[in-house]
């Protein structure tokens, strides 16, 4: 599975276990908007584990009381891999790591986030990776 959501505030594309997240410049992201995320995810995850990425490609704003949000409404939200190379950007994943409560790990690349993200998940599914169906990024 791969589909692509076009939001007023960003993308969203889901993968079979995951989805990567952008969202567009100056955008002040908020409960609102992070509500039409977590709708879409239950749709498609369903109750299944999966990941979160957050490709930050721009520079925005977070409300931190999202990640409560996201605790509430997406149990099975494992862990949050945000990509990103601006400085404030990775200060700012710092300090939303401890508003999340779960993994949530900055990396400089989508490649090692991915990987990451994918080994969280074989730690929850307990198995070995040639036996999930996977799209690949």
């Amino acid at each position: 599975m791969n589909r692509k959501i076009d939001f007023e505030f960003g993308t969203l594309e889901i993968f079979n276990d995951y989805a990567i997240g952008e969202i567009n410049e100056g955008i002040d992201f908020k409960c609102e908007q992070n509500e039409k995320i977590i709708s879409v995810c239950k749709k498609y995850f369903k109750d299944r584990p999966f990941g979160y990425i957050s490709n930050r490609t721009t520079s925005f704003s977070i409300d931190p009381s999202i990640y409560n949000q996201l605790r509430n409404n997406l149990k099975n939200l494992v862990a949050i891999a945000v990509i990103a190379k601006n400085p404030a950007q990775i200060l700012s994943t710092n300090v939303e790591q401890i508003f999340f409560g779960k993994s949530l790990q900055h990396f400089s690349t989508m490649n090692d986030g991915v990987i990451w993200l994918k080994d969280k998940l074989d730690k929850v599914y307990n198995t070995s990776e040639s036996k999930r169906i996977r799209t690949s990024y």
